[in-house]
């Protein structure tokens, strides 16, 4: 593809990676998945995420630049945030009506929780893959304040 052409259909290199991005998200297993299983869809989602450590490199960065005034990224990662952090609140609303979310665990702070240390640990493991293991950190958070699949949840009194 020519530079000409390119430029036809992006007018900036930052349009350009966010449809990248855009893209991304819309190839991810976890917009396809349906398994029902939160736990098992994140930590299958962090395991796909670890194969393309370019996308996620380029994620990283893209979303700490659109925190300036004007950056073109600014709605992208505005609007991503904000439906990410709905959709693990409404999934852990449904953990907690199946009895699966631990008691006195909030789904709205869960949600941001969770989605802060998405991002955190994986710009750690950017940094440091031979160190840090995204899934194990997921996994153990999501072990704090959920019950396993299966266990039965006793009424307290």
């Amino acid at each position: 593809m020519s530079l000409s052409t390119l430029m036809h259909h992006f007018n900036t290199k930052e349009d350009l990676l966010l449809a990248l991005l855009e893209r991304r998200d819309a190839d991810s297993p976890g917009q396809r998945s349906g398994t029902n299983d939160l736990v098992a869809d994140v930590l299958s989602q962090a395991r796909w995420n670890q194969t393309i450590p370019e996308l996620i490199a380029l994620y990283t960065v893209l979303s700490a630049e659109s925190i300036t005034d004007g950056h073109p990224g600014r709605d992208y990662f505005t609007e991503r945030f904000t439906t990410v952090r709905r959709g693990f609140q409404e999934e852990f609303e449904r953990l907690r009506a199946a009895g699966r979310l631990r008691e006195g665990v909030d789904p709205r702070l869960a949600a941001g929780c969770i989605t802060a240390l998405w991002d955190g640990i994986q710009l750690q493991w950017l940094l440091q893959p031979d160190e840090i293991d995204v899934v194990a950190y997921l996994r153990a958070f999501l072990d704090l304040i959920t019950h396993p699949a299966g266990e039965t949840i006793r009424p307290r009194g």
